[in-house]
């Protein structure tokens, strides 16, 4: 039988069944390997008892990371396809996901909530009294089987359900494994949302993959992750650029020298936090990128120098390319590539070039030692009087500016350039005086790139992962 997420992690805790796989101090509860195999395949037993068979989608909404995690391997151990569901999703979102997906049972922890059984769908409590079906197949998938489908964000448009196999989930897994050193010994921090590929699909993959411990947080906590820091419960964290910007604001900080790896992902880390993370903590941020579709697409060396503002080279297993040479859209190649969007033709013709890259919608440039630099999304191009203006060019440059905390920069018609450029700020204290800022970005960037307007704000509007919602800051 070709090798699936769940045979890989069984052969990899097999010496040591009473390794524990996943610790939430929170709750003062943990899961060794022996527990995990024994309740997983319970309940997967119980899912086939209530109708669930291969191939249906089963929903998750599940806020514990241990309870998630039993969830999660009994879809897969049914050969059914795990469908994470974002923590506080609303009716109207669940009402979209039933329509997409036609999950054949949701599992859950908050039995109050109604949503589910409005919408159609069966509903199952972790804990339902279900006697199990011991006659079904279980561990029977292939790594082409489809094993968890992550939504994308939703940045540019409609949520995608994104289908991803146990080749695709194991490819990424290995990658990062590889290229971070990652094994039996450590123990990672986790305090990311697991219905995302930085969180379930590096995160608790990798740990599962590694044979390594998960220190999870059912929420991310200032003073709770400084903590099991100081207690040196973890070797490693991962976080998005919010989580390092309250870190950076908050006292013992510097506990984080104990770690060995500190990774940023899922939106970009200003020069700044970079240079105090290093400061403060003795460790280089190693920032990565990735998405749903590709999984992890490349990282900053773990051994070597770790540059700011740059994502790194192609992880093991990955090919990239730029649509114009040195410059133009990310295209990616490998086995953690998905096929194509759940029930969606039309856009996954539009996803791969003619000879099957898939095209990412990120722009981005090499330098001369091929570390790939994101200048942000396709869409997100500005063109001013008929030249490209990348956004992140000149947020990184504005990020620079003493005073400015965060910087976003968006495009809006204008009737003789074509488009405007405007400059939203998060600043220190108060607004700073617009021609100071202008005259700031005009003696480091050409003039086309110079913000015609300045706008302030209090906060940057954000999803669940950190990316900014620039749609959401046009007309304020």
């Amino acid at each position: 039988m070709s090798e699936t997420l769940v045979s890989v992690w069984q052969e990899m805790y097999q010496e040591s069944p009473s390794k524990v796989v996943i610790d939430q101090p929170y709750s003062l509860r943990q899961l060794t390997a022996e527990d995990l195999f024994v309740r997983s395949e319970l309940s997967a037993r119980r899912l086939a008892t209530m109708g669930c068979a291969a191939g249906d989608r089963v929903a998750i909404d599940v806020a514990e990371p241990i309870d998630f995690l039993i969830a999660h391997l009994g879809v897969l151990r049914l050969g059914a396809i795990s469908v994470p569901v974002p923590k506080g999703s609303s009716d109207s979102e669940i009402r979209a996901l039933v329509r997409d997906c036609s999950p054949a049972v949701v599992l859950n922890d908050h039995p109050q909530s109604a949503a589910w059984g409005e919408n159609g769908v069966l509903a199952m409590n972790l804990d339902a009294n279900v006697r199990p079906d011991h006659d079904v197949l279980i561990d029977g998938a292939d790594a082409d089987s489809v094993a968890l489908m992550l939504y994308t964000s939703g940045t540019t448009g409609k949520p995608k359900g994104v289908p991803l196999s146990h080749r695709n989930l194991l490819a990424t897994a290995r990658s990062v494994l590889a290229a971070w050193e990652w094994s039996r010994e450590d123990s990672l921090l986790l305090t990311l949302p697991l219905h995302h590929m930085h969180g379930l699909g590096v995160g608790i993959h990798g740990t599962l993959c590694a044979g390594a411990t998960a220190v999870a947080l059912e929420r991310f906590d200032v003073g709770g992750v400084i903590e099991q820091v100081r207690d040196q419960r973890a070797t490693m964290f991962f976080g998005v650029p919010t989580m390092y910007a309250r870190l950076l604001s908050q006292e013992g900080f510097e506990t984080f020298a104990h770690l060995r790896l500190v990774v940023s992902g899922s939106a970009p880390l200003s020069a700044e936090h970079f240079r105090r993370i290093t400061e403060v903590t003795g460790h280089e941020p190693l920032e990565r990128y990735g998405m749903s579709e590709t999984g992890m697409i490349t990282s900053n060396p773990y051994r070597g120098h770790r540059r700011a503002g740059s994502v790194g080279k192609a992880l093991p297993g990955v090919t990239i390319r730029l649509s114009g040479g040195d410059e133009g859209e990310i295209l990616v190649r490998g086995e953690a590539v998905f096929r194509g969007y759940w029930q969606r033709e039309e856009a996954t013709r539009e996803a791969f070039t003619s000879d099957q890259w898939f095209r990412t919608g990120d722009l981005g440039t090499l330098d001369q030692d091929g570390y790939l630099m994101i200048n942000g999304r396709a869409k997100e191009l500005i063109i001013k009087g008929g030249q490209n203006v990348f956004p992140r060019e000149v947020e990184c440059c504005l990020e620079e500016m003493d005073g400015i905390v965060e910087a976003a920069v968006i495009g809006e018609p204008d009737a003789y350039w074509g488009e405007r450029i405007v400059a939203v700020l998060v600043t220190a204290s108060v607004p700073i005086d617009q021609e100071t800022v202008r005259q700031f970005v005009a003696e480091r960037l050409s003039r086309v790139k110079v913000p015609d307007e300045v706008r302030y704000i209090e906060e940057l509007p954000r999803n669940r992962m950190g990316k900014i919602q620039r749609e959401l800051l046009r007309g304020q």
